[in-house]
């Protein structure tokens, strides 16, 4: 057998793969947390833009302007909605972690299910909070 061939056998692809690994992990989690933020913040506005009034100049112009509602009605779909997705996206999160993660065990030991288990705490807490904010 030629040193090559040998070379290449004994080869199993980069050192060190796993801080790559655990960074895509960490941005992703960031991610969906991000969404679940976005969609507290968009209900938040909604909220508030619902309870603002307009002042418009009425068909007597000596009579002066007359308040009249925003018109903006509340619903918690897009917030809800958004909390959907944050969370999907931090679950498929997890579950790629765990696959790219599965082809190098054998080679470089981590503390693999406390990652798991934080992604999944900060998922659960973001969801909490979001939801009490929004409903």
């Amino acid at each position: 057998m030629s040193d090559d061939k040998r070379i290449m056998e004994e080869y199993r692809g980069p050192s060190r793969q796993y801080p790559t690994i655990e960074r895509k992990y960490f941005i992703r989690i960031f991610a969906g947390l991000m969404i679940i933020l976005l969609g507290v913040v968009g209900q938040q506005i909604t909220v508030e833009l619902s309870e603002t009034t307009v002042l418009v100049q009425g068909p007597d112009p000596g009579a002066g302007p007359s308040e009249v509602s925003s018109g903006i009605d509340v619903t918690r779909t897009g917030g809800m909605l958004a909390m959907l997705v944050g969370s999907v996206f931090n679950l498929r999160a997890i579950t790629q972690y765990r696959d790219e993660y599965g082809e190098i065990k054998e080679i470089e030991k981590r503390p693999e299910m406390l990652f798991i288990l934080g992604g999944l705490i900060l998922t659960i807490a973001a969801i909490g909070i979001a939801g009490s904010l929004i409903i």
